[in-house]
């Protein structure tokens, strides 16, 4: 199976029908993929997905689970979505955008709060 597959950014369009709003968010995440666990930086997040960057190999169309330290005193939340598209950047940088499959009501909360609190603290 083909794990790159070039497909573009989402346009302005798509853009303006998204759901969630994007918020810019530097955070590093672990990302398991095929039974295997790799570091991804985020780029922005949103309630309903990420656009993430990774040198590590990600396969398109294909489930994810994201490991998020939502706070320093708690354990990872665990967050299952799927690659949405994937675009290379040099010799082995991808980037590429994730939706979040249906999230608990307890994590989505959790994890709204935390791009709030954290928009809250860049804005100041």
């Amino acid at each position: 199976m083909k794990w790159f597959r070039r497909q573009e950014e989402p346009t302005t369009e798509v853009s303006e029908q998204r759901e969630f709003e994007r918020i810019r968010m530097i955070l590093g995440v672990v990302c398991r993929q095929r039974g295997e666990d790799f570091n991804i930086f985020t780029d922005d997040v949103s309630v309903g997905g990420m656009r993430f960057v990774s040198q590590h190999p990600v396969y398109v169309n294909e489930e994810v689970t994201l490991f998020v330290v939502l706070s320093p005193e708690s354990k990872p939340v665990s967050m299952h979505g799927h690659v949405v598209w994937l675009n290379t950047e040099g010799e082995r940088q991808f980037v590429g955008g994730l939706q979040f499959n249906e999230l608990s009501p307890e994590i989505e909360k959790r994890w709204a709060e935390f791009i709030q609190r954290n928009r809250s603290d860049s804005e100041t």
